[in-house]
């Protein structure tokens, strides 16, 4: 039998875990979390299941993210991995010892949600001479016709669509994306943090 511990209640807040379920809500937000790769199956199976539980529950957004914290063989590594990642010839005329502490880079989804993409590369908090990468990919609980096909289209109006007001019709929408989407995107979560692994080892 698994251990469970409810680690705060302190209405509207509750963070409760068992040995392989983390969930942390909020008046606003629900996170479930997993640190076992094979317990992803099982973790979409509990946010499906809460999701048409409290199918009048108003939401405008739904986030498949991956986070992973990895040690790097030496400091030359740790230090050649941030110049990969931020190069450094412009900052070096102009600040002395210039070194990557917090990146962020964010990208338009390809597929026919509204949302993004956002990669995020730390030092890691938990590792000595470790990394930290987090990919947020997030749905705007709404399709899109397209996505912007360049820089110059973010200077249009439609690609800057007013905030979604949180609605119990994004339910359907939400467990769509669950029920349907969920390999893919567990794939390519996975595959941007591993090549973010791989380069930190080249």
């Amino acid at each position: 039998e698994e251990a469970s511990e409810i680690t705060v209640i302190i209405p509207p807040a509750a963070v409760f875990s068992t040995g392989w379920l983390s969930l942390d809500v909020t008046e606003d937000r629900l996170v479930l979390l997993t640190t076992h790769s094979y317990e992803y199956d099982r973790l979409r199976d509990v946010a499906t299941g809460i999701l048409s539980l409290l199918d009048k529950t108003p939401i405008s957004g739904l986030g498949i993210n991956h986070e992973a914290h990895w040690s790097v063989a030496s400091r030359f590594a740790y230090d050649r991995f941030g110049d990969a990642l931020v190069p450094k010839e412009y900052w070096a005329e102009r600040i002395s010892l210039p070194g990557t502490q917090d990146l962020t880079v964010r990208g338009v989804r390809t597929d026919a949600w509204a949302g993004h993409v956002a990669v995020t590369v730390q030092p890691s908090s938990r590792l000595e001479q470790g990394i930290y990468a987090r990919v947020n990919d997030h749905y705007m609980l709404k399709r899109v016709d397209r996505q912007p096909q360049s820089r110059d289209d973010f200077l249009r109006p439609e690609f800057h669509p007013a905030p979604i007001p949180p609605s119990e019709e994004a339910i359907p929408l939400a467990l769509e994306i669950l029920n349907e989407g969920w390999r893919d995107r567990l794939k390519f979560g996975s595959d941007l943090i591993w090549s973010l692994i791989k380069l930190s080892d080249s």
